[in-house]
């Protein structure tokens, strides 16, 4: 079978637990109680990332994760939507910079250039997104 022959599976329980740690990292750094529009960084020391409170309903937030990076007039401004569901304790990406609304699978080559797995790339990048924080903030505690 070739690669162009070759029919993309995703694989949903794998999704489903990558959300899962992702809403658990979220859920670690994000304020119990918080007012739409507010926002927090984390770290505090501002090399982080900054979550915003977007949207509130009964089970779910809605949160734009914003990278702290240095102003470059190369860099755009970076945002991605997440939502958070309180009540599965999942946490997906709704939209990255201006792609919305992704598929589970795209035909591949396709006008918008994304990859087949695109949503299943978007929530593992938040995955790296939320570790690295964590990860310099361990090495710092293991340097002391």
């Amino acid at each position: 079978m070739t690669s162009s022959n070759f029919k993309y599976q995703p694989n949903v329980s794998g999704f489903l637990t990558l959300c899962s740690r992702n809403y658990l990292d979220l859920i670690r750094v994000l304020p119990v109680q918080w007012n739409v529009k507010e926002s927090v960084d984390w770290p505090e020391s501002g090399k982080g990332l900054r979550f915003e409170l977007a949207e509130v309903s009964r089970y779910t937030e809605t949160v734009l994760v914003t990278p702290l990076l240095p102003k470059r007039k190369y860099f755009t401004d970076f945002v991605m939507r997440v939502r958070v569901y309180h009540d599965a304790q999942l946490a997906e990406v709704l939209s990255c910079q201006q792609n919305s609304q992704f598929k589970a699978v795209y035909d591949y080559p396709n006008a918008a250039m994304h990859q087949r797995d695109e949503k299943l790339q978007q929530n593992i990048f938040l995955a790296e997104l939320l570790r690295q924080p964590m990860h310099r903030t361990e090495q710092g505690a293991q340097g002391r």
